[in-house]
C-alpha cells in the first residue's frame, strides 16, 4: 500500500512539474507582477510536503523503549497492555530488587521510574513508568498488582481483610464498574476465588493467606493450599520477611531473644518449628529455623536468620563484623562471590549495606558508622537510616 501511494504521489508531482512552464508563462501574462511569486511559494510548499511524505514513508520508525520481563522470568511476569497492569512479583519487593523481574527493553533508549506509596517496599497500586531517555517523556505506564494486597501496603495482612470485608458487605464500592470509586487493580488483587465479584469467600481466603494456610501464585492469582510453611507471627506481617525463594528470614529486632516472637508455622495441625540458635540469650545471623512435619518428624524446610550488619554471627555489631567485611572487600575471602565454593548468601545479604549487590569498602564504612551509632539499619529492609 505504501509503495502504491508513493507511486501515485510521484506521478502527480511529475505532471505538476511538466505543467510548470506553461502555468508560469500564463501567470505572468494574466496576473500583476506582485501576484506571480505566490504561485511559486505554493509550489515550494508542495515540494516540501512531498519530501516530508517520502521521508516518513521510507524511514523506519524509531524504536521505543518498552517494559519487558527480565530474562528467565517470561513465564512469571504478566504485562497486560490492555489494562495497563503488571503482576507476577513476589511479596515485599524493594526497588533495588525489581530488576530481578522486569526491565526496559533497551536501556540506551529508556529507563524505569517508580511511583510508590511506601518507599521501603513495592505494593499494589504503585506505578512503574517507562521513560524515554532522550525526551524524558513517559512512554508507558503500568499499575503493579500483588494478589492479596488490596490496600497497597505491599503485604497481605489484616488490613486487607478489613478492606475486603467492607467491600463484601457493601460499605464500599471499589469493585463495581458502574461506581465512581471503581478501582480495577484493587478488584483484581481481592478477587481470589476468580468469580468476578467480591464476596465473603474472598475475605475468608485473605484470612487464610494471612495465617499461612494458603498462598497465592502471583503469576496467575490462583490460591493454593500449603502443607507446611513458615509465616510471620500475627502483628508482625509488616516487619518480618520470610523469603521462601532464598530460604532466609529477616526483620527480627536486633538483640531479641526468642524467635517465637517473630515467626510461626503456617499450619499448626501439620507442623511445628525447631530453632537452632548459636546463643541462648539472643538471636544471631546464621541461626536456623527448621519446619518439622508433625507426622513424620522430618525437616520439611530450613531457613537461615539474617540480622543486617551481623556478619560474625554473634547478634551484635562489633569490630569483628568490620574486619570480616574489610577482608571480603579486599579480596582476602570470597564468601560474597556466587562462583566461589565459599559463597554464603545470608552473609552477603547481611554485609551488603549499600544494596549494590557486592561487598565493598562502602559497606565497610557504613558498618563503622553503625557501630559508632551514627547510623542504624532498618532490619525489615536492610537499608541504612
Amino acid at each position: 500500500m505504501k509503495k502504491l501511494l508513493a507511486t501515485l504521489f510521484t506521478v502527480t508531482l511529475i505532471l505538476i512539474c511538466a505543467a510548470i512552464p506553461a502555468c508560469a508563462a500564463e501567470t505572468q501574462e494574466e496576473l500583476p507582477p506582485a501576484t506571480a511569486p505566490n504561485f511559486f511559494g505554493t509550489l515550494n510548499n508542495v515540494f516540501n510536503y512531498f519530501f516530508d511524505f517520502m521521508e516518513n514513508l521510507f524511514v523506519p520508525e524509531q524504536e521505543k523503549p518498552a517494559l519487558v520481563a527480565q530474562d528467565g522470568k517470561e513465564n512469571d511476569i504478566v504485562i497486560d497492555r490492555e489494562k495497563n497492569i503488571v503482576y507476577g512479583f513476589h511479596g515485599r519487593l524493594r526497588v533495588h530488587t525489581v530488576g530481578d523481574f522486569i526491565k526496559v527493553s533497551n536501556e540506551e533508549l529508556g529507563r524505569l521510574e517508580f511511583v510508590q506509596k511506601y518507599n521501603n517496599r513495592i505494593g499494589s497500586g504503585d506505578k512503574v513508568n517507562v521513560v524515554d531517555n532522550k525526551t524524558n517523556e513517559t512512554v508507558e505506564s503500568f499499575t503493579i498488582v500483588y494478589f492479596g494486597d488490596v490496600n497497597g501496603d505491599g503485604v497481605c495482612n489484616v488490613m486487607d481483610d478489613i478492606t475486603v470485608r467492607q467491600e463484601a458487605d457493601g460499605e464500599t464500592s471499589w469493585s463495581d464498574p458502574d461506581s465512581p470509586d471503581y478501582c480495577y487493580w484493587m478488584f483484581l488483587a481481592a478477587d481470589l476465588d476468580k468469580d468476578g465479584v467480591i464476596t465473603e469467600e474472598d475475605e475468608q481466603l485473605i484470612v487464610r493467606c494471612v495465617v499461612g494456610a494458603v498462598r497465592v501464585d502471583q503469576a496467575t492469582g490462583t490460591v493454593m493450599t500449603t502443607n507446611l510453611c513458615l509465616v510471620a507471627q500475627l502483628g508482625k506481617e509488616d516487619t518480618v520477611v520470610v523469603d521462601t525463594e532464598n530460604k532466609v528470614v529477616y526483620g527480627i529486632t536486633r538483640g531479641a531473644k526468642s524467635l517465637d516472637d517473630f515467626v510461626k508455622v503456617g499450619n499448626r495441625d501439620k507442623g511445628k518449628l525447631e530453632f537452632v540458635q548459636k546463643f541462648s540469650n539472643r538471636i544471631s545471623s546464621g541461626d536456623k529455623i527448621n519446619v518439622i512435619d508433625s507426622k513424620t518428624n522430618e525437616i520439611s524446610e530450613t531457613y537461615t536468620v539474617v540480622i543486617f550488619g551481623d556478619v560474625h554471627e554473634n547478634g551484635r555489631y562489633c569490630f569483628t563484623d568490620i574486619k570480616a567485611i574489610l577482608r571480603e572487600a579486599a579480596g582476602k575471602t570470597s564468601w560474597s562471590d556466587p562462583d566461589s565454593a565459599d559463597y554464603c548468601y545470608w552473609k552477603t545479604l547481611a554485609a551488603d549495606l549499600d544494596k549494590d549487590g557486592i561487598v565493598t569498602i562502602k559497606d565497610y564504612n557504613l558498618m563503622k558508622k553503625c557501630i559508632f551509632g551514627f547510623k542504624k539499619v532498618n532490619q525489615t529492609t536492610g537499608e541504612i537510616i
